[in-house]
């Protein structure tokens, strides 16, 4: 049992060194993570302290601490958004070391250690190596193995049941007769939320659907968000069956018996994951709004991603739930719905009326689905230790240097972007250092 104050503990953590209240920080962080759990940072918390305020740090930070822990229906959730914002700063600081390795490969001679710094500013400064990456991965993989289990696989694929981006699976399960296809419906949800404030500003007989449809949203987030928490569980008992062959791995992942065809479809994506550490659905040129070639759609490190491919792979319902999950965050919707969804509800305020209620129930009682049936626990993490490795991966020098790290990786991007267009490129600011070879063999960029 979590002790009832670990949530407190960990959002005080979080608010501490994203330094809430010192300038010193990045909002955009702070606001997503608030964001991720329906509270608007500015307008809820941080508007209430003015600048003149006495000890308004100290207040500022208690208060977002305690707004967080109120708003997280668990301490699995709001580490959950700690790793999917740090997912994203362990990524760049693997391309960076990748770009600056190679620089030095071809120029001085490689050296495996690097100090990121400005000129001029002594404080300011970010050593990367291989050790330095390897205890990040392993924090990070300690994290998301928050809580592991298997699958029902069979539940999850009748539910969603993707063919070339569109969903016919049924809410209620298998029941095609009456069944409902909820998957479908929440991905129109956003552009219907649009539509439907053009009508209501024009005709008053749409205004109630405003709010209807804002409700439904709502409730769409929150499923969405358990099928997000359940695709991150999933892909976290892959990293801990990365040494496991994919057959046994495949065994262990699902609580279904899985047999022929089944097998190898979960071996296949397994090892595909494994590879190209994505999760997701294969979608063609034309079936989902905004996709032109063949693409796979899905998570990569947990991110929601559209990725170009030439493979149409099989899903099974992990991955078909990770590309649910991956077309909501990106705002992508099964092209040919949408012309049927605006001919069924957009002419008759009453039809939308009865459609964006069931969504809404439907969604609610999905997401309970979701959350008790569907996930069989196997292992969870002691408390202690979470908490532990929040703090020492909250206090890595990656997250009070990140605007170090974004400016050096945004370079390294712009490099790759020439190179990938024939130029030639020479990153003259790298060099080689007598100090610094004497202290760490590196490089430093100043």
């Amino acid at each position: 049992m979590v002790p009832v104050d670990a949530r407190m503990r960990l959002a005080t953590l979080i608010v501490d060194v994203l330094e809430v209240g010192t300038g010193k920080r990045e909002r955009d962080v702070i606001n997503e993570i608030f964001e991720v759990f329906g509270v608007d940072f500015n307008s809820e918390v941080e508007s209430a302290f003015p600048a003149d305020l006495r000890d308004r740090t100290r207040k500022l930070r208690h208060a977002a601490a305690e707004r967080l822990a109120e708003a997280a229906p668990s301490e699995v959730d709001l580490i959950n958004a700690v790793v999917r914002c740090g997912g994203r700063f362990v990524s760049m600081l693997k391309e960076v070391y990748e770009r600056l390795y190679h620089h030095t490969a071809t120029t001085v001679g490689a050296s495996e250690t690097f100090r990121l710094e400005r000129a001029g500013v002594d404080e300011t400064h970010l050593k990367v190596s291989p050790a330095f990456i390897e205890l990040v991965s392993h924090l990070e993989r300690s994290l998301q193995a928050i809580d592991i289990g298997q699958v029902d696989e069979a539940a999850l694929r009748s539910f969603i049941g993707w063919d070339n981006g569109e969903s016919y699976g049924r809410w209620p399960l298998d029941d095609y007769r009456e069944g409902f296809r909820l998957v479908n419906a929440v991905l129109q949800l956003p552009w219907v939320a649009s539509s439907v404030a053009e009508l209501a500003r024009d005709d008053d007989a749409w205004v109630d659907g405003v709010v209807a449809v804002q409700r439904a949203l709502v409730a769409a987030e929150s499923l969405v968000a358990s099928a997000e928490r359940l695709a991150r569980a999933h892909v976290a008992h892959v990293n801990l069956l990365r040494d496991v062959p994919v057959v046994t791995a495949a065994r262990d992942l699902f609580s279904n018996d899985l047999e022929g065809h089944g097998e190898r479809i979960a071996a296949t994506e397994i090892n595909h994951l494994r590879s190209k550490h994505v999760l997701g659905m294969t979608v063609p040129p034309g079936f989902v709004t905004g996709i032109r070639t063949m693409s796979t759609v899905g998570l990569a490190n947990l991110e929601p991603v559209v990725a170009a491919t030439s493979d149409y792979l099989a899903l099974t319902g992990a991955g078909e739930l990770a590309g649910f999950v991956a077309m909501w965050r990106l705002n992508l919707w099964p092209s040919r719905e949408r012309a049927r969804t605006e001919s069924d509800l957009l002419r008759d305020p009453a039809e939308l009326m009865s459609w964006l209620r069931r969504v809404e129930a439907s969604c609610r009682e999905a997401e309970s689905w979701l959350s008790s049936d569907v996930f069989v626990p196997i292992g969870t993490i002691d408390v202690s230790v979470l908490i532990e490795a929040v703090v020492e991966f909250l206090n890595l020098p990656l997250w009070r240097q990140r605007h170090l790290l974004y400016e050096v990786w945004v370079l390294c991007v712009t490099l790759h972007a020439c190179e990938r267009a024939d130029w030639l490129v020479d990153l003259s600011g790298l060099v080689l250092t007598n100090e610094a070879y004497a202290e760490v063999g590196s490089s430093e960029l100043t």
